[in-house]
């Protein structure tokens, strides 16, 4: 069965009526800043209504994200959890890579891509691995027979 597009994981019943009470109007999504090559994301609150991106009215600026490891090997991330419980519990919607954060700190339950995407990276760590075993077989009777 297909998760509709516009699925979300809020707190509000069902039997309310989101749309007319106002409550979808807006949206936490990831606002890059920074530089070229050096990448900083916001986590804001804006209207759904905006389609351009230059166009975002941010109303609240809820969080951080840093992408780039630190010197510890650490991605940073802040966030005022308060105002974001605050929103949730409003309905508010989540954009996707802001549900995989939110799922990765505990706030959410894991956001679905999260789980193809591990997946992926297993898979890829496992014929990276099968690949690094047949160079070394390969590699080692190359290395005989050139002695021989």
């Amino acid at each position: 069965m297909r998760v509709p597009r516009y699925f979300q994981y809020s707190m509000i019943p069902v039997t309310l009526d989101r749309e007319a009470l106002g409550i979808r109007r807006f949206q936490i999504r990831l606002s890059r800043w920074g530089c070229k090559n050096r990448p900083f994301f916001h986590l804001i609150v804006t209207k759904t209504s905006f389609p351009v991106r230059k166009r975002w009215e941010t109303i609240e600026k809820v969080g951080t994200l840093d992408p780039f490891a630190n010197e510890n090997g650490e991605k940073l991330v802040s966030l005022n959890i308060e105002r974001l419980n605050h929103y949730i519990a409003h309905g508010v919607l989540l954009s996707t890579p802001v549900a995989m954060l939110l799922g990765m700190a505990g706030l959410l339950p894991q956001h679905p891509s999260s789980y193809r995407m591990a997946w992926r990276n297993r898979h890829e760590l496992k014929a990276q691995k099968r690949l690094n075993e047949l160079d070394t077989l390969l590699g080692g009777n190359e290395s005989e027979k050139e002695e021989a």
